[in-house]
């Protein structure tokens, strides 16, 4: 009787451990997953500040063409 207890016991606290193990190995992969996140979060914002100082960067070219087009159509205007 004693001999059953122990066993089942022991059964209990085996399957406690290999619970604990997976849950560990699991943590530990989405750790590594976040980690891998985080890295292409970061690169994803490092394009898009690039992305967005081009595009004012050309906003403003464009806005010194425009002006520069006005310029030349209004003495093209007076002639």
């Amino acid at each position: 009787m004693i001999f059953e207890v122990f066993s089942k016991l022991e059964e209990k606290i085996q399957q406690t451990i290999d619970t604990v193990l997976l849950l560990q190995m699991e943590l530990k992969e989405l750790k590594e997953k976040n980690d891998s996140n985080e890295k292409e979060m970061n690169l994803i914002l490092s394009e898009k500040v690039k992305i967005e100082e081009e595009n004012k960067k050309l906003k403003e070219e464009r806005d010194i063409w425009k002006d520069m087009l006005h310029g030349l159509l209004k003495k093209m205007n007076e002639i």
